[in-house]
């Protein structure tokens, strides 16, 4: 558009598709509740059929422990995946407004505040823990599934403490990383809100489109007593029926009510977090949808050209990430084989 920070601002918004991932509830809900009603699918018919119900040795139930672990992991992983990839763009996006801003002539003091509370919010560690606690549940499963012989009864009882500390990891995993990302969303979504109305503030235009409205529902605490009480109801219909069991001939496991209560409140605040993110996202796309129309407007810009990128232009990273420094050597090794193949 002319000016260095219209264009990254440009280049924020389209690259956005590749840094705001909206989490489909729907995809989730195949990964970790569909694969265990699955499970239990297959036990209540190989019952109604035969009569027999299908009882897992401890080493099983140790395997379907870390079944679920690693499923647990994998959905918490992409949450945290999904938190810092949109808020490295949403410092990109508000350092390059405050930057076109301060290109004006207007006041960035405001900001440039705002900007760096931004800043702060980059998730780094979290990432890499819900990746460890992946990878180790992954690496524990495939271990153990071909080591041990979940029919056999024999030894059960070692298995006790591992399976244990295998749903202790799951529920710690979903808990801590539900409210993690519940401070997260209402931070960004916060802060977001507030830049985009000190920017309207600083550049003085009428033609500008209205401030993002926050999508974080006012009456907060409405909202978790609500879940709070989901859970709570359901885990009570659970307890009935598992008493209501133990009078037929269905053998019945038993957890603890309060138990089952954290997982479900757990499981509900996750995809909570899940929906205001993504409603999040779709009302960011949706403003600066409009600003971009408002900055190419007032830089008189008429449409965006296809540049082709000249890998010899590549320069080595300074991120740190691993994806950045393959993709550099990657490129730098295309780059190599195709001046070899053109000097002969």
């Amino acid at each position: 558009m002319g000016l260095p920070a219209a264009d990254r601002f440009l280049d924020c918004v389209l690259h956005r598709a590749g840094k705001d991932i909206s989490i489909s509830p729907f995809v989730l809900l195949l990964i970790v509740p569909g694969s265990l009603a699955f499970v239990a699918f297959v036990v209540i018919r190989l019952y109604i059929d035969t009569g027999m119900w299908f009882v897992l040795s401890q080493a099983g139930q140790y395997l379907v422990a870390l079944f679920f672990s690693m499923d647990v992991g994998a959905i918490t992983y992409t949450l945290m995946t999904s938190f810092r990839l949109h808020i490295g763009r949403n410092i990109e996006w508000t350092n390059a407004l405050a930057d076109y801003a301060e290109e004006k002539g207007k006041d960035p003091s405001e900001i440039r505040e705002i900007e760096q509370e931004m800043g702060l919010q980059r998730v780094k560690w979290a990432r890499m823990l819900s990746f460890i606690v992946f990878a180790s549940t992954v690496a524990m499963m495939v271990l153990s599934f071909f080591t041990l012989d979940f029919r056999s009864g024999e030894g059960d009882n070692k298995f006790v403490a591992p399976e244990y500390a295998a749903l202790a990891l799951s529920l710690a995993n979903i808990f801590i990383s539900s409210l993690y990302g519940l401070y997260r969303v209402y931070q960004i979504d916060d802060i977001q809100c507030r830049f985009s109305t000190a920017f309207t503030d600083a550049m003085q235009d009428d033609e500008m489109p209205e401030p993002m409205s926050t999508v974080v529902d006012q009456n907060r605490l409405r909202v978790q007593l609500a879940l709070l009480l989901g859970a709570l109801v359901l885990a009570i219909a659970l307890e009935i029926t598992a008493r209501y069991l133990d009078t037929t001939d269905v053998p019945v496991s038993h957890v603890s009510p309060l138990i089952v209560f954290i997982v479900l409140y757990s499981t509900f605040l996750f995809f909570y977090v899940i929906h205001i993110l993504n409603k999040h996202i779709a009302r960011q796309w949706k403003y600066e949808n409009k600003l971009l129309v408002w900055i190419a407007a007032r830089e008189g810009a008429t449409g965006v050209a296809r540049i082709r990128i000249d890998s010899s232009e590549l320069v080595a990273p300074d991120s740190g990430y691993i994806t950045d420094i393959v993709a550099y050597y990657y490129h730098s090794f295309v780059r190599f084989i195709k001046h070899r193949s053109g000097s002969r």
